[in-house]
C-alpha cells in the first residue's frame, strides 16, 4: 500500500527543502497518476490517518472512543475531492518535522469546515479532558492563515456600487476567522451625520460554499454509516444523524449572510433598552456576499480582566440578557442567540468605575420564541416545581408539535425516561432551568418531537451554562431567576386586580411572567415561596397580594423555586 513515506520520497527526491507548495502539489499529482485518482485518494486518506494517528493522541480516559475517531476520519477523508486531499498532503509535508501530531490534526481541521465546527463544539465542552480541550480551543476564533489579499477583492467587489457614496476605506488585515468566515475592518462616512465610523466586514472565505456542499454530503453519509453500526461503537444511544445534522445546520446558517443580517436587525432592536448590552448595528451597504456592521471593541468575556465581584455581576447580566430577556419578553416573538459560547461574547470597559459592557456578536445562528410557546414552557417550569411525573409528561406534550403522533408516547415517557430522570441524584441537585432542559432533552431522545427553535433554546442554555460557571463558579441560577420574577410580579400587580374579581378573564398572556393568579396560588400552596426572606417590602407586597387569593401566608417547609 502506498504510504506517506513513499509519497515524501517521491516528492522530495530531487527537490530542495523547503520546496514551494505548487511544486509539491505537482509531484503528488504525478505520483497519483500512476495508481489512478480515486485509488490514490483512498490510499492518501489512510496514509494521512496513519501519520496523524488521532486515536493515539486521545487520552486513555477516552480509549473506548479511539475506534470511532479513527474510522470516522478515515471515512471522511477518503471521500474528499482529489484536489483537496492533494492540498492537505502538501500542507502536512510543509509542516515537516516541526509539527506535533496535535498541531497537524488542528491544521487539518482548519481546512475542513465540518471538522472545524466539530472541533469548536468539543472545545466548548467544559467537562472534557483539559489536554483535548487545549488542542481544539485554537479553533474557536483567531488567525488561520487566510491572507487579506484573498479576502479583500471579494469585499471590494461586493460593495463597489456604494464605495463612493459612503466613502468606504478598507482595512488591510484579517481581524479574525471562524470555520467559514473572516472579518476585516473598514471605515465609512454616514451621509446624514457626516461622521466617520468604524466597522467590520464579515465575508465568507474563498470557495467556502462549494467546500461545505461537498462536506455536508459526506457527513450525511457518515451519520448513516455510524447509525448502521451502532453495535460496533461505545455510543449505543448516541443520535448520530441528529448530531451531524445539527453541525450541518449550524454551518448552513453561517454561510447564509442574509439570514444573519435579519437576525442582527432583530437583535439590535430587541436589546436597545438593555443597559450594558451591545449588538452590532448593520451598515446600509450589506449584501448577500458581505455583512457590513459596526465594530464592537472588547475581549473574549472569560479572558476579560475583572475581579470576582465584577465577574459575578457580569454573569448575572449575561444570564438575564440571553435567557431571561427572551423568555419573559412582552413581545409576541422574541429573538435569542443560538450560539453564545465565550468567543461570541465580548467585554470592555468604557469607564473604570463602571461594570463592563457586554457585546453579543455572531448572530448567524439564532432562534425565535413565540409567546404561545413560552407560555407552554412556563407551564413545564410550573410542573417541575410541583414534581409530579404525570403532570410533567402532560406539560411536555403541550410543547410538542401537535400534528405529530406524540400522545401515545406519554405513558412510556412517564413510566420510563421521565420518571427515571426525576429519580436521579443529579436531577434533584440541578437548578430549575437545567431540570427543564434535561427533561426536554430526555423526551426528545425518547421520540417526542419539538419545535426546532425550542431545541435550539435548550442548546443555548447548555452552551451558556459553561460560560457562566467559568465567570462565576458559584453562580446561582435559581436566585437570579427568583429575583427577576419578583420584579415582574410587582409590576404586574395592577393588572392582576381585575382578574381577582373576574377569574374567567385571567390569561397568562396578560403578564410578562406568563403565570396567572391561579398559577401563583398553586406555587404558593406547594411551598414555592418558602425560600424567600420575610420582611422586605417586595416580599410583603407579594405575600399580602397572594393572601387575597386565599392561599396560606406561611408555607411550612422549603420546596421548589421561589417566585
Amino acid at each position: 500500500m502506498l504510504n506517506l513515506t513513499q509519497i515524501y520520497q517521491h516528492v522530495f527526491s530531487d527537490l530542495s527543502v523547503p520546496a514551494p507548495k505548487d511544486a509539491i502539489i505537482q509531484r503528488i499529482k504525478t505520483l497519483a497518476g500512476t495508481v489512478g485518482a480515486d485509488r490514490f485518494r483512498a490510499l492518501a486518506a489512510q496514509a494521512l490517518i496513519k501519520q496523524l494517528d488521532p486515536a493515539g493522541i486521545i487520552p486513555s480516559v477516552y480509549s473506548a472512543y479511539r475506534s470511532i475517531i479513527h474510522d470516522g476520519l478515515t471515512f471522511f477523508l477518503s471521500r474528499i475531492s482529489f484536489d483537496r486531499i492533494v492540498d492537505m498532503i502538501a500542507d502536512q509535508m510543509l509542516l515537516t518535522d516541526t509539527g506535533s501530531r496535535e498541531q497537524r490534526l488542528v491544521d487539518l481541521a482548519q481546512k475542513c469546515p465540518t471538522l472545524h465546527k466539530l472541533g469548536q463544539i468539543i472545545a466548548r465542552n467544559q467537562h472534557i479532558h483539559p489536554n483535548v480541550r487545549k488542542w481544539f480551543v485554537h479553533l474557536e476564533s483567531g488567525d488561520y492563515g487566510t491572507s487579506i489579499e484573498k479576502i479583500l477583492p471579494h469585499v471590494v467587489n461586493a460593495v463597489q456600487s456604494d464605495k463612493e457614496l459612503f466613502s468606504i476605506q478598507f482595512g488591510r488585515q484579517v481581524l479574525s476567522e471562524a470555520s467559514v468566515g473572516a472579518v476585516c475592518p473598514f471605515w465609512w462616512k454616514d451621509p446624514e451625520s457626516g461622521a466617520m465610523e468604524q466597522g467590520v466586514f464579515k465575508v465568507l472565505k474563498p470557495g467556502m460554499r462549494s467546500l461545505l456542499a461537498e462536506e455536508l454530503n459526506i457527513i450525511d453519509a457518515l451519520a448513516a454509516f455510524f447509525q448502521d453500526r451502532t453495535d460496533q461503537y461505545p455510543l449505543d444511544d448516541f443520535r448520530y444523524i441528529e448530531v451531524f445534522r445539527d453541525i450541518g445546520r449550524a454551518l448552513a446558517e453561517e454561510i447564509n449572510l442574509i439570514g444573519e443580517q435579519a437576525h442582527l436587525w432583530d437583535a439590535y432592536h430587541f436589546y436597545q433598552d438593555s443597559q450594558g448590552i451591545e449588538i452590532p448595528k448593520l451598515a446600509p451597504f450589506s449584501t448577500h456576499n458581505v455583512t457590513a456592521m459596526s465594530r464592537l471593541i472588547g475581549v473574549k468575556i472569560t479572558d476579560a480582566p475583572m475581579e470576582p465581584p465584577e465577574r459575578k455581576l457580569c454573569a448575572t447580566r449575561l444570564f438575564k440578557a440571553i435567557i431571561l430577556k427572551p423568555l419573559f419578553s412582552p413581545s409576541d416573538t422574541a429573538i435569542f442567540h443560538g450560539d453564545p459560547h465565550a468567543g461570541n461574547i465580548l467585554a470592555h470597559k468604557t469607564q473604570q468605575d463602571q461594570p463592563a459592557t457586554i457585546s453579543l456578536i455572531d448572530w448567524s445562528l439564532a432562534g425565535h420564541l413565540e409567546k404561545s410557546l413560552r407560555i407552554r414552557l412556563l407551564q413545564l417550569f410550573l410542573q417541575v416545581v410541583m414534581g409530579k411525573a404525570d403532570d410533567i409528561g402532560a406539560a411536555l406534550m403541550g410543547l410538542c408539535i401537535p400534528a405529530l403522533p406524540n400522545r401515545d408516547l406519554i405513558p412510556r415517557l412517564i413510566n420510563g425516561a421521565i420518571a427515571g430522570l426525576i429519580a436521579t441524584k443529579e436531577y434533584a441537585e440541578s437548578n430549575l432551568l437545567k431540570k427543564v432542559f434535561c427533561l426536554i432533552d430526555r423526551a426528545a431522545r425518547s421520540g417526542m418531537v419539538f419545535r426546532t427553535d425550542l431545541l435550539l433554546f435548550r442548546k443555548t442554555w447548555f452552551t451558556l451554562e459553561g460560560v457562566l460557571y467559568e465567570l462565576d463558579p458559584d453562580f446561582d441560577f435559581d436566585a437570579v431567576m427568583t429575583a427577576s420574577l419578583q420584579t415582574l410580579f410587582l409590576r404586574e400587580i395592577p393588572k392582576r386586580l381585575r382578574p381577582l374579581l373576574f377569574p374567567a378573564v385571567d390569561r397568562p398572556e396578560r403578564y410578562a411572567s406568563m403565570l396567572t393568579n391561579k398559577d401563583i396560588q398553586r406555587l404558593l400552596l406547594h411551598h414555592a415561596l418558602s425560600g424567600l426572606k420575610t420582611g422586605s417590602v417586595k416580599i410583603l407586597a407579594i405575600r399580602h397580594f397572594l393572601s387575597a387569593l386565599g392561599a396560606p401566608l406561611d408555607p411550612p417547609s422549603p420546596c421548589g423555586l421561589a417566585v
